[in-house]
Formats: structure tokens, sequence, C-alpha cells
């Protein structure tokens, strides 16, 4: 289970925190759905490669926050 694998992943208590049914703000979601879409970051926090994504400039670990057009 990816919530065993990483303990300090950013969106990990988010994450928690939606499955348990609780309301989440903007950057909370967005963090959740990262953790859950990366496996937990069980990968040594690489950045998103999924380009397609609509939330793949707010990953938390991108290196750039620069949008391409």
């Amino acid at each position: 289970m990816i919530l065993d694998k990483c303990p300090n992943c950013p969106g990990k208590k988010f994450y928690i925190k939606h499955k348990n049914g609780e309301k989440l703000i903007r950057e909370e979601a967005i963090l959740a759905h990262c953790f859950s879409c990366m496996g937990g970051y069980v990968d040594g926090k690489e950045p998103c490669e999924i380009k397609e994504c609509c939330l793949y400039h707010f990953s938390p670990f991108q290196r750039s926050k620069k949008i391409d057009k």
C-alpha cells in the first residue's frame, strides 16, 4: 500500500483526509491527487512526467513551474 511506503511525502495527509471523507481545499486536493497518481512518490520523489495531465504544472516535485505553451 502506498501509504506505508512514504511516511512524509507531500499530499499523503491530504490523501488520507480525502479517503476519510473530509473536505479538501484546492491545494490539498492537487497534492492528494499527485500523491495518488505517482504511487506515493516511492520512486525517490522524481518529478511528474505526465505533461498531458491538467495538474502537471502543480506537481510538488516539478523542477520548473514555467508553463509551456
